[in-house]
């Protein structure tokens, strides 16, 4: 069985170029960071929610379920397994950390930024699957933002102040773009 390529769309130029604004933002690296950390928030599909939103794209909880699992076999099988690795390589085995060991580090860096691109185009593939609507959402863009990206976060579990923090720097910065 072969793969279906992915689409080269302009939304996924444009979801992508997003991404990479917003993460230049101040603080938002650092939030998305603990949402990765500290609630296992897969970044990039918090983006995409965040880009979705700005788009006027609405999301229901059943299309963020939806998302997740369409995903979720790419992120559990390359995303997650080159970032344990790049982590693991900070601190050991043996000979790491050294400079040969730093310039794999780098390497496995770029090749999961690489995913992390693939993964950005797979959820704008779907995104434009999806049908749309001329319905307003239900809150403001900001509140519903907040709202999804919330619901994102308890899918996995964790919603503490710190996790709820890091949202508003990234409703902020998104609403700023």
């Amino acid at each position: 069985m072969t793969a279906m390529p992915l689409p080269n769309s302009d939304l996924a130029g444009e979801s992508w170029s997003f991404m990479l604004r917003i993460y230049e933002r101040p603080g938002v690296a650092e939030a998305c960071l603990r949402l990765q950390d500290d609630a296992g928030a897969d970044v990039i599909l918090v983006l995409m929610t965040a880009f979705a939103a700005q788009r006027g794209i609405p999301l229901s909880s059943s299309d963020l379920d939806a998302m997740v699992a369409h995903c979720r076999p790419w992120r559990e099988t390359v995303i997650d397994r080159l970032r344990q690795l790049r982590t693991d390589l900070k601190t050991g085995p043996e000979p790491a950390p050294n400079d040969a060991t730093e310039t794999l580090r780098a390497q496995i860096k770029a090749s999961e930024l690489c995913a992390e691109r693939i993964e950005n185009d797979m959820l704008a593939a779907w995104l434009q699957r999806q049908p749309t609507t001329s319905a307003p959402p239900q809150n403001t863009p900001v509140i519903e933002l907040h709202r999804q990206i919330a619901t994102l976060l308890a899918l996995r579990g964790d919603t503490g102040p710190a996790i709820a923090a890091s949202i508003d720097v990234i409703v902020a910065a998104s609403a700023a773009l």
